[in-house]
C-alpha cells in the first residue's frame, strides 16, 4: 500500500515537474486514494473468502482421495483457464477462484507433478479475468478516463485480447503438461 502512492508522486513529478501543476495533480491523487482503499478492501476480502472456501472444500470427505487419484490434469487446468475469466465477467472477484485453486491444488499431487502448468494457468486466468471483469480497477479507471461504461471496456474492448491470450495459453499449458512440467 505504501509503494503505489510513492510511485504515483514520482510519476507525477516526472510528467509535470514540481510546480503548481504538480501540486494540483498530487491533490487529485490524494482525493483518489479513497478508491484505492476500496479496491484493496475488495481484494483482501476476496482472498479471505477464497481461503475460507478452500479450507471448507479440503475438509470434505473424499477430497484427498480425489486429488490423489488419477485426475486428468489437462482438462482441469483448461477448465480453470476458461471458467475464472467467465466468473469475473459475471462480476465475481476472480481472486476467490485463484486462491481456492492455488490452495487446493498447489500442494496436491497435481500441483507437485505439474507446477509450471498450474502456475501459468492461474496467472493467465487471473490476468485474463482482470481484463474482462467490469469491477476490476483496470476496467473502472479505463471507463472513467474514456467516458464509457466498465462493461464496454471489459466485455467489448478487452474480450478479443483475452480470447487470444487464453487460446495461446491453452497451447502452452498443453505443452507443459505434455512435458511433465
Amino acid at each position: 500500500m505504501t509503494v503505489l502512492p510513492l510511485f504515483t508522486l514520482i510519476w507525477l513529478a516526472s510528467e509535470t515537474g514540481i510546480g503548481a501543476a504538480y501540486r494540483s495533480e498530487v491533490k487529485a491523487a490524494i482525493v483518489g486514494l479513497g478508491d484505492l482503499r476500496s479496491e484493496s478492501a475488495i481484494f483482501l476480502s476476496a482472498n479471505v473468502i477464497g481461503s475460507a472456501i478452500s479450507i471448507g472444500l479440503a475438509a470434505i470427505p473424499g477430497w484427498i482421495e480425489f486429488v490423489q487419484s488419477q485426475v486428468p490434469i489437462l482438462p482441469l487446468l483448461l477448465a480453470a483457464l476458461v471458467l475464472i475469466p467467465l466468473a469475473a465477467a459475471c462480476f465475481i472477484p476472480n481472486s476467490i477462484f485463484v486462491v481456492i485453486l492455488a490452495q487446493l491444488l498447489g500442494q496436491s499431487p497435481i500441483g507437485v507433478a505439474h507446477p509450471l502448468a498450474l502456475g501459468l494457468t492461474l496467472v493467465v486466468a487471473w490476468a485474463s479475468a482482470v481484463a474482462v471483469s467490469p469491477i476490476s480497477a483496470m476496467s473502472l479507471i479505463t471507463a472513467g478516463q474514456s467516458g464509457v461504461s466498465p462493461q464496454r471496456v471489459a466485455w467489448r474492448w478487452n474480450s478479443i485480447f483475452t480470447a487470444i491470450v487464453v487460446g495461446l495459453t491453452v497451447v502452452a499449458v498443453w505443452a507443459l503438461v505434455s512435458l511433465g512440467l
